[in-house]
């Protein structure tokens, strides 16, 4: 991911499990906005969403391909 603005921060990825929203993972964005989240297993597919300081910024929609970029 990379995001114009957002810079030496922590981003939050989260997912909606019905009403509850649960925490997935965290990653550190540097100076230039870029970071980026991986794992040893595949994501659930379904509607996940990207917060910094507890803010909703992003929503996105994960499927079966899970190696994508978001530039913004």
């Amino acid at each position: 991911f990379q995001v114009e603005g957002w810079k030496d921060t922590t981003v939050l990825l989260a997912y909606y499990n019905g009403e509850q929203t649960l925490r997935r993972d965290t990653a550190r964005v540097d100076k230039k906005g870029t970071f980026f989240f991986e794992g040893s297993k595949p994501l659930l597919q379904g509607l996940y969403l990207l917060a910094v300081n507890n803010t909703r910024q992003f929503e996105f929609v994960v499927g079966e391909d899970q190696v994508f970029d978001l530039h913004t």
